[in-house]
């Protein structure tokens, strides 16, 4: 793969000029952050200000940015809060209405003005908000540690009877901690809404069109690396002061990379130091957050490439969310335990899977950057990969564990307590542990449920003994997997992680496709409406759906959420909820391919210009022909009625002549067809018509005309003389 370096834009059908920087004073720039000497210290600055150092500092504030979202993930599921599963849904639904109603004009706002201004302000304030709740965790939680020292005397899933089971009774939250949580989560969806709206955005205007699709890949790929480190990041946190301390970090870290985004101008510079202006920067007179919202949502492209993100969006991101609950169930493996994993393929796919899916936006964009295909290429080719995606999916209802059953499972009836464990009392909020004798066909919840009250260990793998429910006395994680059913576990690992690949290598294709679909103000906001609307309604109404259709196989339920379901009718309601999703997308996706035939994605010279940069042309000639067709009614009765002859005879004073009634209807039709004739005029689409037009009305004029015969010419009625 050769080198891609980030070049402006020089060819003929760029929209960018170069102004001098001695043309330019200090006071002049547009530095975003000018407190304390900060526009001094933007100018002496702004030599470095080219799109390679922007693009790297974006690449490092999206890997942080990834950072702190996966660390706030898995803070969030294990140490942070004992409330309602069902209250925690409803608040972050708050958080993401929220966020569609602050960030839309926020991010019309800051387009208009310094892009990385604003992106830095946003995460400075996600950074002050990291801070703050570090501050609160250290000094709020220190009686945690108690709890953790507990569970490591006490086995909670081993059968310990009723007057040796040790009673904790803590409670580790309060409303503090739970409003941080929301702030932070708020926060975090700022953040990554304008670091596409304003980050992504400003790479694009300010980069040849050529090369914008590889280096957006690279910006990319490195965010997607950041959720993974934050997640190993949150492992390896063990008490609550290493936790307090790296919440912290992260926001100072944070602070510092938005400090320097905030220090490059609206304007980036060249080799030469010479500073670039944008055409972006400039703004007609068809203004407004209202009428830019009105011309996005009456894009036809936009509307239906959002459609077939918001179905794409909700299949991967709510199968993602249930995976770990989908193996419970057909595969029985419990949920990944961080480091301590026994489950050794599960890991190392986990760390796979982020850097298989940066390797797709990298070669997607880079493959866009080198063959340059058309816009209908690149959404065949969406249509293509969620097909495949669909298919992989139908596959997974037959990668199941037909020959293992659940003990006492028995028509979607599941009774955890018997004879054999009565005694164990085991707690009703204990998650799925699932154990299985040496055959391995039978799986019983729990070593509690098995009564087992021993377990011994041998390296990574436990063995339970001493256990009531089973013949041999002897149970143990690893008979749950063997044979074919390990197989089938494994393969479906490496098709989900194949499946995530396909769908990262059409988010580029289409947000160049989205770029290219609007008017070049309208950018940030299209892109801050998208991200918005994609986030909420793949995040709350469709997860949802998803509980509703799990619901219908649940044996186990808990006290928020479903802890166990059947294997086959979950497998199957599941995968065909999903591929129904992704056909929608793909259905969507082949609309977008008749609607982008002729979407320019490159400037050329020779070719006609984008379809949707002449709108604002448009919008004036409806308003030219609703004037003109005034006059057409009067035109019409003329026609219909006898044309008398028409002379001009000289005023009794002077040279004046009088002009008839109609000659002044004559005048007032001809400054609306003056004004319609300038713009056909300006606009090339027309420009061949014109000239056989003209062709035409010069073969009209040769001939020989009578006296008193009525001609149509240039949209008037002439009587000759």
């Amino acid at each position: 793969m050769g080198l891609i370096r980030p070049h402006l834009l020089n060819s003929s059908g760029d929209t960018l000029n170069t102004v001098n920087m001695a043309d330019e004073t200090i006071a002049d720039l547009d530095c975003g952050f000018s407190l304390c000497g900060g526009r001094r210290l933007c100018g002496g600055l702004i030599k470095f200000a080219k799109p390679a150092v922007f693009i790297t500092v974006l690449s490092i504030l999206g890997l942080v940015q990834g950072e702190i979202e996966g660390y706030f993930n898995v803070h969030y599921s294990t140490n942070s809060t004992d409330v309602s599963l069902q209250f925690v849904k409803w608040m972050f639904f708050g958080s993401y209405v929220l966020q569609l109603l602050i960030i839309v004009p926020l991010c019309y706002i800051g387009g208009k003005r310094s892009r990385p201004f604003w992106l830095a302000c946003f995460s400075i304030f996600a950074a002050i908000l990291c801070i703050l709740f570090g501050i609160i965790v250290l000094f709020t939680y220190s009686s945690s540690d108690v709890a953790t020292t507990y569970s490591l005397t006490q086995d909670p899933t081993l059968c310990i009877l009723w007057s040796e089971r040790l009673i904790t009774d803590s409670v580790n939250w309060n409303w503090l901690t739970l409003i941080m949580l929301y702030l932070i989560h708020y926060s975090i969806g700022l953040m990554w809404v304008s670091f596409l709206a304003l980050g992504i955005t400003f790479v694009d205007d300010n980069v040849n069109m050529e090369s914008s699709p590889a280096l957006i890949g690279v910006v990319l790929a490195v965010q997607q690396l950041g959720p993974k480190v934050g997640i190993i990041l949150g492992w390896m946190c063990y008490t609550t002061v290493v936790s307090g301390i790296l919440w912290i970090v992260l926001g100072i870290f944070l602070v510092i990379v938005a400090f320097i985004m905030s220090l490059f101008s609206h304007q980036l510079t060249d080799s030469n130091g010479v500073i670039i202006t944008s055409a972006t920067k400039s703004y007609g007179t068809n203004t407004g957050i209202i009428r830019s919202i009105l011309r996005v949502f009456s894009n036809r492209i936009f509307i239906f490439i959002t459609l077939a993100l918001i179905h794409m969006r909700i299949a991967s991101v709510n199968f993602d969310n249930i995976q770990s609950s989908y193996e419970e169930s057909v595969y029985y493996a419990t949920k990944p335990m961080g480091f301590d994993d026994p489950w050794r393929a599960r890991s190392v796919i986990g760390y796979i899977r982020p850097v298989v899916t940066a390797l797709a936006f990298l070669l997607s964009g880079f493959i866009i950057y080198k063959l340059k295909p058309s816009a209908l290429r690149i959404s065949i080719w969406s249509v293509i990969s969620l097909c495949l995606v669909a298919a992989i999916t139908f596959s997974y209802i037959f990668l199941t564990c037909s020959n293992s059953h659940v003990h006492n499972e028995n028509n979607n009836a599941f009774d955890l307590t018997e004879y054999c464990n009565k005694d164990c009392q085991c707690s009703s909020t204990l998650s799925f542990t699932p154990v299985c004798e040496q055959s391995g066909n039978t799986v019983f919840y729990s070593p509690c449920h098995a009564g087992c009250t021993t377990v011994t260990y041998s390296g990574n793998s436990r063995v339970y003994k001493n256990c009531t429910c089973i013949a041999t006395e002897t149970a143990s994680l690893e008979n749950c997997h063997y044979g074919i059913c390990t197989i089938f576990w494994v393969f479906f690992q490496c098709l989900t992680v194949l499946s995530a690949a396909l769908l990262s290598s059409v988010v580029i294709g289409n947000l160049i496709i989205c770029f290219r679909a609007v008017l070049l103000n309208d950018k940030p906001v299209m892109i801050a409406l998208q991200t918005a609307l994609v986030t909420l309604i793949a995040n709350f109404p469709a997860k949802l759906i998803y509980d509703l259709v799990g619901s219908w196989s649940c044996i186990v339920l808990g006290d928020d959420s479903c802890r166990l379901h059947v294997s086959q009718p979950y497998s199957t309601f599941i995968n065909l909820l999903t591929i129904s999703f992704l056909l929608g997308a793909a259905g969507m996706f082949t609309i977008v391919c008749f609607l982008v035939r002729n979407l320019q994605l490159q400037n050329d010279s020779s070719s006609i210009p984008r379809s949707t940069e002449m709108t604002d042309f448009r919008s004036q000639l409806n308003s030219a022909l609703k004037r003109r067709s005034l006059t057409t009614g009067e035109d019409q009765k003329l026609l219909t009625k006898p044309v008398p002859q028409i002379t001009i005879k000289p005023a009794l004073a002077g040279n004046e002549h009088r002009i008839s009634t109609y000659e002044a209807q004559r005048q007032k039709a001809a400054s609306y067809s003056d004004e319609l004739n300038k713009l056909l005029q300006s606009s090339p689409l027309v420009q061949s018509q014109t000239q056989t037009r003209s062709q035409t009305n010069l073969q009209d004029d040769n001939q020989t005309r009578s006296p008193g015969e009525t001609i149509r010419k240039e949209g008037m009625l002439t009587t000759l003389l």
